[in-house]
Formats: C-alpha cells, structure tokens, sequence
C-alpha cells in the first residue's frame, strides 16, 4: 500500500506541478489583467522559480526534507488561493500569485531526489526516483489538459487553480503520511 501511496503522491504533484505553468497567462489575462501584465507574472514566476530552488536546497539542508516540503508546498498552496483576489485591476495580487506559485513550485525540481533518498534504501534510491519521475509526468499528462477543459465549462481558470490547491493538500497529507511511516521501505519498487 506504502509504494501506491507514493505512487498517488507524485501522479498529484505532476498534476499539479506540470499543469499550472502553462496556464499561469492564460489566468492572468482571463482575470482581466493585460497582455503586459501577463508577460511581467510569467517573468516574476520564472524569477521566484530560479531563486526558489535555491532556496529548497538551503531548506532541506538546514531544516530537513521533510520540513522544507511541507513550507514550499504551503507556499503554493496559499498562491493558489490567491486566485480569488485577481480582478484585473490589483496588479498586486496577480504578482504575488505568480511569486508564490514559482517559489513554491521549486519544490517539484528539488523535491522528488530528497524524496527518494528518504523514503527507500540506498541501495533503491535510483530505481525509487526512477518511478517519482515516472509518476510525475504520467501526472502532469493527465492533468495538462484539465484547466482548459475545467475554463469550457466555467468560462474561467481560477477553479483549475483551486483544484491544484487541494490536489497539493492531498500530496502534502501523503507525503507526512510516508515520512512517519518510512522507518520502512516504501519505494515503489521493493519485493
């Protein structure tokens, strides 16, 4: 069950963590923001990405995996919450989001080799992240086209962001879960 749970954990992340770059200037201009404004999230979300995945390493070394995971996926978590201040007027809150949601995200780059290391033997390290990255992907397949499909039906992509939101509380839970169980292998691959 262990190995399925870590399974489930990375198909959310992927899901999520695939899905909602892509869609980050389809967001912004749906709000009503402009084109420029569009560009500038883009450029902020790329920005706080590059500064985030050093700031994931610093984390994990100074407070653990375990720790660090749970404050960058909080961090975009609450950045995709702030959907519901866009209104095409506040550049603001169409900033931070973009701010928060990269900071967070270098979570997914950082994450999965910490993840592995952690949660299997040295000696399955390689075939476990082998399968995270696995998971990942297969996650970020599915769920790429979601947005798009969720905005035909409401006309809108803040509701795809809610969804991520609560696909990465999940994967958050998963990922506690596994940490305190993990005395354990609970690497994919394990006989």
């Amino acid at each position: 069950m262990l190995p399925c749970l870590l399974a489930v954990m990375m198909f959310l992340n992927g899901g999520a963590g695939l899905a909602f770059s892509g869609h980050l200037s389809v967001l912004t201009i749906t709000s009503g923001y402009s084109e420029e404004t569009a560009a500038a999230a883009v450029s902020v979300f790329g920005f706080t990405l590059f500064l985030g995945k050093f700031a994931a390493g610093w984390l994990a070394d100074r407070f653990g995996s375990r720790k660090s995971s749970v404050f960058l996926i909080t961090v975009f978590i609450l950045g995709c919450f702030n959907v519901f201040g866009m209104n095409g007027k506040q550049v603001f809150w169409c900033l931070i989001l973009t701010a928060m949601l990269g900071f967070g995200a270098s979570i997914y780059n950082v994450g999965p080799p910490l993840w592995a290391a952690d949660l299997s033997t040295p000696e399955r390290y390689g075939k476990t992240l082998r399968w995270l990255q696995i998971f990942y992907n297969l996650g970020g397949i599915v769920f790429t086209i979601v947005p798009g499909y969720i905005a035909d039906h409401t006309s809108e992509y803040r509701s795809s962001y809610i969804m991520f939101a609560f696909m990465m509380t999940a994967s958050m839970a998963i990922l506690l879960y596994l940490y305190r169980v993990s005395k354990n292998d609970v690497s994919p691959d394990r006989k």
